[in-house]
C-alpha cells in the first residue's frame, strides 16, 4: 500500500494481482472411507469386515489405514494382509491410490465373548504431488450373542458384575450359591 499527499488530502493506492481460477492448484485431496460388518450366517461369532477407501480428489494419494480391534475380538485373516499387525493393532499402507481409485480390504475376526462391538478405522492420506492432506474415520457396529461367554467390562478397573444366577419366578427371588459361596454362621 502506498500513501501520498495531494495538497491537503492523503491519497492511498495499492497494487494487486489476480490469477484466473484455472492457474491455481485446486481440489485438495478428498478421501471417502466406509466400513461394514457382517456376521457369518454359519458361525455368528465370526465377523467379516469390509473397508472401502476411495480417492475423490484430482491426484494420487498415499494412504495409511489404522484399525484397533476392540477387546474381545481376535484377528483371523485379511485380504490384503495388513502391513503391520501387533495384537489388536492392524495397519494397511496404500502407497498409490489413483484419482477415482477404490481400494477394498476384507478381514475376519472372531468374537471371544458376547457383546456389542464398535470397530473403527482411521485413514490418513497425502497427495503424492504434495498438494494436500486429508483424513477420514468410519466405524461398524455388530452385536454377538453366540459365544456363550458373558460380556465383561474393564470400566471399573477389572471389577465385574457378580454372576449369582439370580432368577425371579412368580414365587419370589431365589439365589443359587455355589458351595464356596454358601456362608453359614
Amino acid at each position: 500500500m502506498v500513501c501520498g499527499m495531494n495538497d491537503e488530502e492523503c491519497e492511498a493506492g495499492a497494487a494487486y494481482h489476480a490469477r484466473d481460477c484455472g492457474e491455481l492448484p485446486c481440489c485438495p485431496p478428498d478421501l471417502v472411507l466406509d466400513k461394514r460388518a457382517d456376521q457369518d450366517p454359519a458361525d455368528p461369532a465370526l465377523i467379516h469386515y469390509t473397508i472401502a477407501v476411495q480417492n475423490k480428489g484430482n491426484s494420487s494419494l498415499a494412504a495409511t489405514l489404522t484399525d484397533l480391534l476392540p477387546a474381545g475380538l481376535d484377528y483371523v485373516d485379511a485380504s490384503p494382509k495388513p502391513n503391520r499387525h501387533e495384537g489388536q493393532f492392524l495397519q494397511w499402507i496404500l502407497p498409490d491410490l489413483e484419482k477415482d481409485g477404490l481400494a477394498t480390504i476384507e478381514y475376519h475376526v472372531r468374537a471371544t465373548m458376547d457383546g456389542v462391538y464398535v470397530n473403527a478405522v482411521h485413514a490418513d492420506a497425502s497427495a503424492v504431488d504434495g498438494s494436500g492432506y486429508d483424513m477420514a474415520d468410519a466405524a461398524a457396529k455388530v452385536e454377538v450373542r453366540s459365544t456363550g461367554v458373558a460380556p465383561k467390562t474393564t470400566r471399573y478397573g477389572g471389577w465385574q458384575v457378580p454372576d449369582w444366577n439370580m432368577t425371579s419366578p412368580d414365587q419370589g427371588i431365589t439365589v443359587e450359591l455355589s458351595p464356596e459361596e454358601d456362608v453359614v454362621q
